[in-house]
């Protein structure tokens, strides 16, 4: 299919077409080589509607929302504590604009559309599967205990989660709206089970929320109603009994061995924990600082931001 392209296209477009397949591939795994895929045919297509004088990019009715999001950026950058950070930022995600434009300048056909989208949704499946594996042996380690997010192998585990809500999203539409066989069927339903175990491995409670408004959206305009009572049995399931957990575990050392001794539930999320003698000093996160005494809460002191460190400062004077 790809050999088929090329016949039929000048060095420039060859060019732009080889990164942008390296651009879609890379957009759920490798931020680098993900740049690169993009940056070079953005360059090319400035280069010839500015040099060449070609017209590379052309209106597709997104502008007004464009210039509203730019807008409303610089409004908040202005307003920002920290105004260096947030021009930055502003500058980063205005250069996310023209991807936009670079594929659809790629994509002038159904066929060279389809393609792109194969290259995409099928790199994003192969790492899905990979996560996956990843997230298994993040989760015998009991990182998520310690981190409270998935594994970060692709740098940035929020964007990554991101990135896979999309293509669950993708795979519910294909499964639910695409009139195939049944092999294919079973596919969409296998693809669509994996990339939501990835999802769920991430741990990222945005990327969450993203996919399950995308999937009611499909739900509701398909009319799929029959789907929507499990999907709702399940959400409910998760949120009654999937609580986090907080506590502290007392060991003593007997005869060269670890023996438990005690359990300490708190009220927040156990961060750090410091002795004082006969007392415990908990970081306790979103309920601050929490003291016990023989196993049992004494005291709580509020703290104005989530409690991430305690420790003696001088004398009997502690700092948090």
């Amino acid at each position: 299919m790809i050999k088929k392209y090329f016949s039929n296209l000048n060095l420039a477009k060859k060019i732009i077409l080889v990164f942008l397949l390296l651009f879609l591939a890379s957009l759920t795994n490798s931020i680098f080589v993900n740049q690169i895929g993009y940056f070079i045919p953005l360059i090319i297509l400035v280069y010839l509607s500015i040099i060449k004088k070609e017209k590379s990019f052309h209106k597709n009715g997104l502008e007004l929302a464009f210039i509203l999001f730019i807008a409303a950026e610089i409004i908040s950058a202005i307003l920002s504590v920290d105004q260096s950070s947030a021009f930055n930022n502003l500058l980063k995600r205005f250069l996310l604009i023209p991807i936009v434009y670079t594929i659809a300048n790629a994509a002038d056909d159904m066929e060279k559309a389809k393609l792109f989208f194969r290259v995409y949704i099928g790199a994003a499946f192969i790492t899905m599967m990979v996560y996956i594996v990843l997230a298994y042996k993040h989760f015998i380690a009991q990182l998520y205990i310690i981190e409270l997010k998935g594994p970060s192998p692709f740098q940035y585990v929020m964007t990554a989660g991101g990135l896979m809500s999309f293509t669950t999203i993708f795979f519910f539409a294909l499964l639910v709206n695409e009139k195939t066989n049944k092999a294919k069927k079973a596919f969409y339903l296998l693809a669509f089970s994996i990339s939501s175990i990835a999802l769920f491995a991430s741990y990222t409670r945005a990327a969450w929320l993203g996919a399950l408004a995308g999937l009611l959206t499909i739900i509701i305009i398909k009319r799929q109603w029959l789907i929507l009572i499990p999907g709702t049995v399940l959400v409910l399931t998760v949120m009654l009994f999937f609580n986090g957990e907080s506590k502290i575990y007392k060991y003593v050392i007997s005869n060269n061995n670890l023996k438990l001794t005690g359990v300490i539930e708190t009220d927040g999320k156990v961060i750090r924990v410091i002795k004082d003698n006969d007392r415990l000093l908990v970081a306790d996160y979103q309920n601050g600082v929490a003291v016990f005494e023989n196993g049992k809460q004494t005291q709580r002191i509020e703290t104005p931001t989530p409690a991430t460190q305690v420790k003696r400062w001088i004398g009997n004077y502690f700092i948090a």
